[in-house]
């Protein structure tokens, strides 16, 4: 009830904590590639502000009042939902037995929550703009190079970057198993690395827990950084592009068409050839529609086992079939790791 009187009055909030999704964050507007048609352009700004209330399910329930999402969210033995019921007026009420109690939403309560997120996106963008007129353009990026087909942020001018297999080996029956370079002339057998070769390791793990939700995790690490979250809130697809330190997270709770639409538009937003890492974690439904819109960046598009509930995978956008691929299914635990070499020309 405090927080509904609120929205009456968004005039009286005086701090606002951007926490929770990853991807509702007013700075992937100015730093994520595949928001650059709307920045610095400002005249996009309520356009960006209902896209950006997507990303939370109480604009998808108590905004909108989307059916499907409700059903689905009601299917899904959300808690905080039981006994509630959505009549063919799209108003809620909560049935307890023989009890029915209506729930009316305010009109004033929903425009005052589309108005304060309006208001508060609105004074970061102005603050950030008036930042860099007195300091300079914050959002400047590397340069991107384009060496051997694969497009990434240079580690340094005089070096070549590429992709290479990795395989499982170990000196003895009884050794340790470690990997190593994969090379066609042992014909698919590992062969212990030179050391004189400067290769780093991309990999992407994740893993769910059904006893111990909090041991969700999720790790992105490529040659330039590493991305990595643990907790209950830890679902969903986690990628990104190598080189780039911010990590893309999308809700898996709508696969419906439209629902799919913010990531349809970030994958067209990756340039063809550039490294990607991937993860998703809590796999519950058909994760194919997920697996047909990133197929343009190489991820298999083959149905996973039934059981699977995490996958790992590192491609490579736009890819041939015979390109270096990574992935892995699993019903806990998914790990999938490339080499990279960066050697002088």
């Amino acid at each position: 009830m405090q927080r509904s009187n609120l929205l009456q009055h968004p005039e009286e909030v005086r701090i606002v904590h951007f926490s929770g999704k990853s991807t509702a964050k007013p700075w992937h507007r100015v730093l994520d590639p595949q928001w650059q048609d709307f920045w610095p352009n400002r005249s996009r700004d309520q356009e960006y502000v209902n896209l950006f209330a997507e990303e939370f399910m109480g604009y998808w329930l108590w905004i909108k009042r989307d059916r499907q999402m409700f059903e689905t969210q009601v299917g899904g033995n959300s808690w905080d939902l039981e006994g509630m019921e959505m009549d063919v007026d799209g108003e809620y009420r909560r049935r307890s037995g023989d009890r029915v109690e209506s729930l009316p939403i305010p009109e004033s309560s929903a425009r005052g929550a589309m108005t304060l997120l309006s208001s508060v996106l609105t004074e970061w963008f102005d603050l950030f703009q008036s930042l860099e007129d007195e300091v300079g353009k914050l959002n400047e990026t590397l340069p991107v190079t384009r060496v051997n087909g694969l497009e990434s942020a240079p580690l340094d001018g005089s070096k070549r970057q590429m992709l290479k297999d990795t395989a499982w080996s170990r000196s003895s029956g009884g050794g340790w198993w470690a990997e190593s370079e994969r090379t066609e002339k042992d014909k698919g057998q590992a062969q212990a690395v030179p050391k004189s070769m400067n290769l780093a390791k991309l990999t992407v793990s994740c893993g769910v827990s059904s006893r111990d939700p909090d041991a969700n995790f999720v790790s992105l690490r490529d040659s330039t950084s590493v991305f990595q979250e643990r907790g209950f809130d830890v679902t969903g697809l986690y990628i990104k592009v190598h080189g780039q330190t911010g990590c893309r997270a999308f809700s898996l709770d709508n696969l419906f068409p439209d629902g799919l639409d913010p990531l349809q538009l970030w994958v067209q937003g990756v340039p063809e050839k550039a490294i990607v890492l991937m993860a998703i974690v809590g796999i519950e439904s058909d994760i194919l529609p997920v697996l047909q819109v990133l197929s343009p960046l190489g991820v298999p598009q083959d149905t996973p086992p039934p059981e699977t509930q995490v996958l790992a995978c590192i491609t490579i956008a736009g890819s041939e079939p015979e390109s270096p691929c990574a992935n892995h299914a699993s019903p806990d635990i998914a790990y999938a790791s490339l080499l990279f070499e960066d050697s002088d020309r």
